[in-house]
Order: structure tokens, then C-alpha cells, then sequence
């Protein structure tokens, strides 16, 4: 089992690192086509990332020694402060700084694909070679 938790960790730790540097990325085109709606592309890819690392950071590296009866509640428990940062950050950024609409749901939902995609993808890759 630490076998595969170790690869989990790895393959998560990758796709973070690339789906960070694809933030910059698309931020960085975003500037340059759209500038009034990067700060508010920005943020929304930012809502999508920092929840995501939150719960696997949870459930993979802070729990990763609870029993295996024990990792449904785990993962319940991640689940709820991924929402609950989600919720957080929304409530934030729009009683706060009143986004571009546009912008900050497109960061949002290229950022919560690439969350679902980047892992799984991998996953793939490394099971072939």
C-alpha cells in the first residue's frame, strides 16, 4: 500500500506543478489578448487550484496514516474543506473585488477540467511505460 501512496503522492505533486506553470500560462495569454479580465482569470484559476491542493494535501500527506477504515472519513473530511475554501474564496472575491464575470468563471472552469484531467492523464502515461 505505501508503494502506491508513494506514487499517488508523486503523480499528484507533478500534476500541481505543471497545472501551476499552465496558470501562468494561460494567465499570460489572457494578459496579453484580455487584459481587463486577467486579474479576474487569474483569480478564478486561483480558486480552482489552491481547494484542490488543500484536499489532496489532506487526504494524501496529512492523513496518509490513518487505517484503512478510516480513509472514507478521510476523504469526506477533504472533500468538505475543499468546498468549504471554494465557497470561501467565491464570497471573497465577489463581495470584495467585484470580478469580471467572464474571466473569472473561464479560469475557474479550464482550472477544475485540468484538476480531473492532469492526474488521470498521467496516470495513464506512467502505466504504459
Amino acid at each position: 500500500m505505501s508503494l502506491v501512496l508513494a506514487n499517488t503522492k508523486r503523480l499528484y505533486i507533478k500534476a500541481f506543478l505543471v497545472e501551476l506553470l499552465l496558470i501562468f500560462i494561460c494567465a499570460g495569454i489572457v494578459y496579453l489578448l484580455f487584459a481587463h479580465k486577467f486579474s479576474s482569470f487569474l483569480l478564478g484559476s486561483l480558486i480552482a487550484f489552491v481547494p484542490q491542493i488543500a484536499f489532496i494535501g489532506y487526504a494524501l500527506f496529512i492523513k496518509s496514516h490513518v487505517p484503512v477504515e478510516n480513509k472514507a472519513k478521510v476523504l469526506y473530511q477533504s472533500e468538505g474543506l475543499k468546498l468549504a475554501l471554494t465557497v470561501s474564496f467565491f464570497i471573497l472575491v465577489f463581495v470584495c473585488l467585484k470580478p469580471d464575470f467572464a474571466g473569472l468563471f473561464t479560469g475557474y472552469f479550464i482550472f477544475i477540467i485540468l484538476n480531473n484531467l492532469l492526474p488521470l492523464l498521467f496516470n495513464l502515461n506512467s502505466n504504459r511505460q
